[in-house]
């Protein structure tokens, strides 16, 4: 938390909901609250993370390895 808050401008401790202070394109921070886990799946979607589908011919890409497989999961896995 100590690094998050210095570094980050993260507002929030570990036992509380921390509040994402990253800048969006509107010029204001993003204000989304998650609990510690969530953040740091959450910070995914600003830093450009790109994670591909798998299907050949899908061509769709998730900010998040855990998005891609509940996609692949819905969609593409039809056993």
């Amino acid at each position: 938390m100590d690094h998050l808050g210095r570094a980050h401008d993260v507002q929030g401790s570990a036992a509380r909901r921390l509040v994402c202070q990253w800048m969006i394109d509107t010029g204001e921070p993003c204000g989304k609250k998650y609990r510690r886990d969530g953040f740091r799946r959450h910070i995914g979607t600003h830093v450009g993370l790109s994670v591909p589908c798998d299907e050949p011919d899908c061509g769709k890409s998730f900010s998040r390895k855990d998005s891609m497989r509940a996609h692949f999961k819905k969609e593409h896995d039809k056993e």
